[in-house]
C-alpha cells in the first residue's frame, strides 16, 4: 500500500534537477539549430562582412556559459537528492496532485533558467563583443574597443543607427553597448608599441607578443 506524502522530498529535487539539465542542454544546442532564414537575415544585416561570425561566436559563448551553469546546478541538485534518498524515500501516492506538483517543480526549474538566460544572455554577449573589439587584427589588446567593429556587430544584432550616430560612432557604442570611449581602428599602428612583432621567433629578444593573463580557473596547456 502506497503512503501519500505531502511533504517536500528528494523526488521533488530529482525532478527540479532534471529541469535544470533539460534547460541547460537546450541552451548548449541552441547554436546548432539556426534556421536558414535567420542565417540569411544575419548575412544581409552584416552587409556581407565578417561581423556576423563575431556575433554568432558571442551568442554561442553566452549560451554555452549559461547552459553549462544550468547543467552544473542541475547535477548538484540531483546529487543532493541522491544523498537525501540514501536515508529512505517515502512512497508517492498515485493521485493526480502528486504528479502535478512534480510537473510544477520541473517546469519551474526550466522557467527559472530561461528567465535568467533572457536577462543575462545579451549582457554576456555584449561583454564578449566589447572585449573582442579591443583586440586588433594583429592580436594587440587596446584599452578601448574599436568603434567600427561595435557598430558592425550592433547592426547584425538589429540595432540600427540614428542619423546623428552615423557620424558619431561613440554615441552609437554608448547607446547599444554602454561603452563610454571607443578607438579609431585605422590608427592602431600608431598606438601599438614600436617593437610589436606578432609573429616573432620564440628566441628573438626583440620580439613583443601580447598574452592575455590566464584566469585561475582555466586549464593550463
Amino acid at each position: 500500500m502506497c503512503v501519500a506524502s505531502s511533504t517536500f522530498g528528494p523526488v521533488d529535487l530529482f525532478v527540479a534537477g532534471a529541469g535544470f539539465d533539460v534547460a541547460g542542454a537546450v541552451l548548449l544546442a541552441s547554436g546548432l539549430t539556426t534556421s536558414t532564414e535567420r542565417a540569411a537575415g544575419r548575412l544581409i544585416q552584416s552587409r556581407n562582412s565578417f561581423a556576423r561570425f563575431d556575433v554568432r561566436t558571442a551568442e554561442d559563448y553566452a549560451d554555452g556559459w549559461l547552459g553549462r551553469s544550468s547543467l552544473i546546478v542541475g547535477f548538484a541538485i540531483q546529487a543532493v537528492a541522491y544523498a537525501w534518498s540514501a536515508h529512505g524515500v517515502p512512497a508517492l501516492s498515485g493521485s493526480r496532485s502528486t504528479y502535478l506538483w512534480l510537473a510544477v517543480f520541473g517546469a519551474g526549474a526550466i522557467a527559472l533558467v530561461y528567465g535568467v538566460a533572457k536577462f543575462l544572455r545579451p549582457r554576456i554577449r555584449n561583454k564578449w563583443l566589447v572585449e573582442f573589439a579591443r583586440i586588433d587584427d594583429y592580436g594587440y589588446r587596446h584599452p578601448d574597443p574599436s568603434g567600427r567593429e561595435l557598430m558592425e556587430s550592433g547592426q547584425v544584432l538589429g540595432f540600427r543607427a540614428y542619423l546623428a550616430e552615423s557620424s558619431d560612432i561613440a554615441a552609437y557604442a554608448r547607446r547599444v553597448f554602454n561603452v563610454e570611449t571607443v578607438r579609431d581602428s585605422s590608427q592602431d599602428h600608431l598606438t601599438r608599441p614600436a617593437n610589436f612583432q606578432p609573429n616573432a621567433a620564440l628566441d628573438d629578444p626583440r620580439g613583443y607578443v601580447v598574452k592575455n593573463p590566464r584566469q585561475w580557473w582555466q586549464l593550463r596547456p
